[in-house]
């Protein structure tokens, strides 16, 4: 078990959050480990881990761990190697916060690599607990989770970007006296002011910077002073308005930039942000120009950090999916090739389509013993999002003809585009379904099932 340290926030987590429901039917699934899909977040993708009981390796209370594990790794390069900085985070109900986890075993990141592509944080909740629906992580049998993800580099002035509202005193002013006192053929700056931890600062080309050829045209930048308060390598996100103030009280002249619609990113080699062609130099030359004040000229700007997107998904487990059973009765299991694999036909059951199969004579895959090998697939993945995972429970059976009990067996398995079907190569011994006394066989003739008791769904977090 890793060490934490815990704190709260308001604020969802900015990366991904994963939010499961009936929280009661994760907890007393078949399988340990339920994965979100795949997201991308500080230059790799990821996918979040819930842990039905992070205690394998340890004497105790069931306990449940989340996970961040990184994803698509064939895509990285041969040795590849990657450390990051991580915090989990949990909702909780009564607080309308979110519970902090920070694991401080690694305060200079955690490596993944080929061997170690999975960070767990594992104890976090014991499972009674988070059962309970007066728990406070317990939201009407639901539980919600997610991460931030950065890299070390970025240790100090990152988690700034989760702000959404303004910075406060977000407006720079520059009265300018008299624009014709300006040097037109250079870039003219105002003081600087501090905002949201930086130092800022207007600037003009009364006769335009040169980059508008039809036209001569008043530039208007907002550049950082200087970039020292940006942390080696950092990039900076900024939306912003430039506006001249209307002197006759009418509407002001102002522009959005909305080429950038997630924000403008400052950087090193990226300092200024120029909002050009905003007036034509002739009308504002013009006494009567509304932005002429007496030859003067009044431009601000407002600044503000980009909102973070409720990035996450769902995941949903449904039991018992409406008209959950697929049959199959084969006329006469002799007529079937017992060589090959052999069909039933499909049906759909929770949105997806599925169909039986049988080897007679086995798969290849037992070699003590011939049995029969029976399965459960999908008869196509097309219903499946790209790269999503589907998590199912099922049984299959042989129903007897006599009214005795009937052979079934029962698993769980993850299917996806590579992983199609779900069943077993070891059903049942072939001696036994000839074996009249066993009541598998009348007039040669068998009937199967397929029964799906819990499947998994994806839907948008909220």
């Amino acid at each position: 078990m890793g060490k934490f340290t815990t704190s709260t926030r308001k604020d969802p987590p900015a990366h991904y959050s994963l939010r499961l429901e009936p929280l009661s039917l994760f907890l007393s699934s078949k399988t340990n480990k339920f994965d979100s899909g795949v997201f991308e977040a500080a230059r790799h993708n990821w996918r979040l881990c819930f842990y039905t009981d992070s205690n394998s390796r340890n004497r105790g209370a069931r306990s449940i761990g989340l996970g961040l594990e990184i994803a698509e790794t064939g895509l990285l390069r041969t040795g590849w190697d990657v450390v990051i900085i991580c915090k989990m985070f949990v909702y909780n109900k009564e607080t309308r916060e979110y519970i902090v986890f920070e694991d401080t075993s690694y305060p200079d990141g955690r490596r993944f690599h080929a061997r170690s592509e999975e960070w767990v944080f594992e104890q976090l909740i014991p499972v009674d607990t988070l059962a309970d629906p007066s728990c406070e992580y317990n939201d009407n049998n639901s539980f919600e989770f997610g991460v931030e993800i950065r890299l070390p580099k970025y240790d100090d002035k990152g988690e700034k970007l989760i702000l959404t509202e303004d910075l406060g005193d977000n407006l720079i002013q520059w009265k300018i006296p008299s624009l014709a006192a300006l040097d037109a053929n250079k870039e003219n700056s105002s003081d600087m002011k501090e905002i949201g931890g930086h130092d800022w600062k207007l600037s003009i080309y009364p006769k335009g910077d040169g980059k508008v050829r039809r036209q001569q045209c008043l530039s208007m930048f907002l550049g950082l002073a200087n970039t020292d308060s940006l942390p080696a390598g950092r990039k900076m996100y900024v939306e912003y308005k430039l506006r001249i103030k209307n002197k006759r009280g009418d509407k002001d002249h102002e522009k959005e930039d909305t080429s950038y619609p997630d924000g403008r990113r400052f950087h090193a080699r990226s300092e200024e942000w120029v909002f050009e062609q905003l007036i034509p130099v002739d009308t504002l030359a013009d006494p009567s120009c509304e932005y002429n004040d007496n030859n003067s000229f009044e431009f601000g700007v407002e600044i503000r950090l980009p909102k973070y997107d409720d990035k996450g998904e769902k995941l949903i487990l449904t039991e018992d999916p409406g008209d959950n059973l697929i049959q199959w009765k084969i006329p006469s299991l002799a007529a079937l090739d017992a060589n090959i694999e052999n069909f039933s036909d499909m049906k759909e059951i929770g949105g997806h389509d599925w169909k039986l199969s049988i080897h007679p004579k086995g798969d290849g895959k037992v070699r003590r013993q011939q049995c029969l090998s029976m399965f459960l697939g999908l008869a196509n993945t097309d219903s499946l999002p790209a790269g999503r995972k589907m998590y199912v429970e099922y049984k299959l059976r042989i129903k007897n003809k006599r009214g005795d009990k009937d052979h079934e067996k029962e698993g769980h398995e993850w299917l996806s585009e590579k992983v199609t079907k779900m069943g077993f190569s070891d059903f049942i011994e072939v001696g036994h379904i000839y074996d009249d006394s066993k009541g598998w066989l009348f007039n040669n003739g068998m009937d199967i099932e397929g029964e799906i008791k819990i499947i998994s769904s994806c839907g948008d977090l909220r």
